[in-house]
């Protein structure tokens, strides 16, 4: 009976020592000889410092402990990582490599010894500051992409282009071809910045519409890397090569050069609009108001009824001395000419007004040559009425 109870007691006390929870093992020495810096290596506990008690430890009781001399107390210590190693760490001249880990090698790109014995993690690109005299870090920087504004010389700002795999230039430059894709740069010299600039438009370019004036609408064009007008206005050289512009006055506002036109120059309109606004032959000639444009129409009309029929007397009056009808022929050509650069314009108005005014001219030059060969006619009629009859045509009866 005895040995039942004794058997049913130890039970009990085995269950409540399995269902009490284990505490992990901590620093909690009493006495500095008694606080241990243990380490578990290949599965035993052993000390670092060759302290003494720790072989005697389970591995979980096997804690890297030390003494704090701040509280009096045993406390957990981990031994960090070491830090990651910088050049700054290098205090002698002759330590301070340039080393670079290539090829599963540490090695130096300047042949400096000492790089081959560095571990990956040692392999640093250090260079001695005589500035600070001290060794720093160095990374070589990639060359930056080069640009219009590195071009120092007139001569070697080149507006070149990349094309079908060469750099080549679009205004037949040379030099373009010698340069490699990162090189070819599409440039052009500002004459106002002295300075070498790219020609490709900024988001924020000028546009024709932006001109508010007639002095101001400039048909500029890059040629040679330079920015200049074909019709010689002033201008166009201080502009940038991204703001040279190919624009034309419409009388009304400026407009944008149209591509073909048959041959048209730059800064021709090349079709018909409507507008009062119109600037003839001169920039002097500038009609801006109604009343303008009525008497420009006049003035135009006149000179087409005027040149046909200065051309039918220079032919009728031939017995002018050859200076007086040469220069009556040299007028008539200057009409004609001018007449023609008027219709160019291609102002509606101005158009049918020169074309009503030749169309009346040579109606009237006709009808002038009619009543010139009618009157001949009557007077040499009256020449044959007033003749006195020869001999032979008096008939004898």
């Amino acid at each position: 009976m005895r040995f039942c109870v004794l058997a049913i007691v130890l039970v009990q006390v085995q269950d409540a020592l399995a269902a009490t929870p284990v505490h992990p093992a901590t620093c909690e020495a009493q006495s500095r000889a008694e606080c241990l810096d243990c380490m578990v290596m290949n599965g035993t506990c052993m000390s670092m410092s060759g302290q003494e008690g720790c072989s005697s430890k389970s591995v979980q009781d096997c804690l890297e402990c030390a003494w704090s001399t701040t509280s009096n107390s045993c406390v957990s210590i981990v031994t960090p990582s070491p830090p990651a190693p910088t050049c700054s760490d290098v205090k002698a001249q002759t330590e301070c490599l340039d080393c670079m880990f290539m090829s599963g090698k540490c090695m130096s790109m300047s042949g400096q010894e000492g790089c081959s014995s560095k571990s990956v993690q040692d392999c640093l690109e250090c260079a001695w500051s005589t500035t600070s005299n001290s060794c720093v870090s160095i990374v070589t920087p990639s060359p930056p992409a080069p640009t219009c504004s590195d071009v120092k010389a007139e001569t070697e700002c080149l507006d070149c282009m990349f094309m079908s795999g060469k750099c080549m230039s679009m205004s037949g430059q040379e030099g373009c071809s010698s340069k490699s894709v990162q090189d070819c740069l599409d440039c052009a010299w500002s004459t106002t910045s002295k300075s070498c600039g790219s020609s490709a438009p900024s988001p924020a370019t000028k546009t024709c519409a932006d001109a508010k004036t007639e002095s101001a609408c400039w048909d500029c064009m890059v040629m040679q890397g330079k920015c200049m007008s074909m019709s010689g206005q002033q201008g166009c050289s201080s502009e940038p090569a991204g703001n040279c512009l190919s624009c034309y006055w419409s009388g009304a506002m400026c407009m944008p050069t149209k591509s073909g036109g048959g041959g048209m120059g730059v800064g021709m309109a090349v079709t018909f609009y409507s507008s009062h606004k119109v600037v003839i032959l001169f920039d002097q000639w500038n009609v801006e108001t109604v009343g303008q444009y009525v008497l420009s129409i006049i003035c135009v009309f006149v000179a087409g009824i005027a040149t046909p029929l200065l051309k039918d007397y220079v032919t009728a009056e031939r017995n002018l001395p050859l200076a007086v009808r040469g220069l009556l022929v040299f007028v008539n050509f200057c009409f004609v000419y001018s007449l023609m650069l008027v219709i160019m314009t291609y102002n509606v108005g101005i158009f049918f007004a020169a074309m009503a005014g030749l169309t009346v001219g040579w109606m009237v030059g006709e009808r002038l040559k009619v009543t010139a060969y009618a009157k001949m006619q009557a007077e040499r009629r009256d020449v044959d009425d007033l003749r006195v009859p020869l001999a032979s045509d008096i008939n004898c009866h």
